[in-house]
């Protein structure tokens, strides 16, 4: 792989990784699940967020180079987790970048939705009073977090 300036490699990230041999990779660049349950999609739901940043984050780590780079990108609200994983299998935080868009696609609970779901009636006027309600703020800052492999 040395003779190659860019490899681009994709797929699933715990496949991937494990395939690479140690020290080999100079930057790994991913957007691993937010765990928002976004569109009520499996793969964006975890009972374990932590543990599985923590996997995959120890296959990166073994495949850097010594002050190799690594550029995840994460949500607002649980861009802390991911920054706690990163930290405890052993990158330095170096710091943090991140998208900043004039639309972004709402990820929050529709809370006339869950009100008549949990009422048994999705249409009843006690959900009707909460149409176009949300939980969060609409998402025009995506951030990234960097992370440097120290030098030993």
């Amino acid at each position: 792989m040395r003779d190659q300036i860019i490899r681009l490699i994709l797929g699933d990230c715990f496949e991937q990784l494990r395939k690479l041999p140690d020290a080999s990779v100079g930057a790994v660049v991913t957007d691993p699940p937010y765990f928002y349950g976004f569109m009520g999609r499996a793969w964006d739901k975890s009972d374990d967020p932590m543990a599985f940043h923590r996997d995959w984050l120890l296959e990166a780590f073994r495949v850097l180079q010594p002050g190799g780079i690594i550029k995840v990108f994460s949500g607002t609200r649980t861009k802390h987790r991911l920054e706690a994983a990163i930290e405890a299998v052993g990158f330095i935080l170096v710091g943090e970048c991140g998208w900043l868009q004039g639309q972004g696609f709402p990820k929050s609970l529709d809370v006339g939705k869950a009100v008549g779901e949990h009422l048994g009636a999705e249409q009843g006027p006690e959900a009707q009073l909460f149409e176009g309600w949300g939980t969060a703020l609409k998402p025009s800052f995506e951030p990234f977090c960097l992370g440097r492999k120290p030098l030993t």
